[in-house]
């Protein structure tokens, strides 16, 4: 981050294997994971990456996951959604994708491209059938707010 990348988190690997149902490798990643954590004496483990969103919303995905993570031991089970303002994002979203001159006009990317809106409905149905919580913050651009979110609140 402090060369100006966006990090994809430490559970991109996770997020990958999960969108191809590998589930022998995400058992092994979440019990390599899982063992670190516990050799550090860490209760709680943070997974994180945003291609997390999408491998969870495919039908069975999270159910799957949960079931390997309380296999493991785990007791909670949190997801931790930090939304960006809808309209912001999207317009955000569209710049990045036309940058690389990858989408149609915006009123058809909208229609046709745009997928946050049916993966959040299918990650809505994905935690109601396994149990999950989940937990919704608002981003935002201010100093100090992920942090709060993070430390503070969550």
């Amino acid at each position: 981050m402090q060369r100006g990348r966006i990090s994809a988190g430490n559970a991109l690997h996770l997020a990958r294997y999960l969108t191809a149902g590998e589930w022998q490798r995400v058992d092994s990643w979440l019990r390599s994971a899982i063992d670190a954590a516990r050799s550090r004496s860490c209760e709680t483990l943070l997974l994180s990456s945003e291609w997390l969103l999408g491998s969870a919303a495919e039908s069975g995905r999270l159910e799957e996951l949960a079931r390997i993570l309380k296999s493991h031991g785990a007791l909670t089970i949190e997801l931790l959604m930090i939304l960006r303002d809808p309209p912001g994002q999207l317009i955000s979203l569209y710049k990045h994708r036309a940058k690389a001159g990858s989408v149609p006009s915006i009123d058809q990317w909208v229609t046709k491209g745009y997928e946050l809106p049916d993966r959040l409905r299918r990650l809505r149905h994905a935690v109601d059938a396994s149990g999950v919580d989940l937990i919704v913050r608002a981003y935002g651009k201010e100093s100090g707010s992920l942090e709060r979110i993070l430390f503070e609140d969550w």
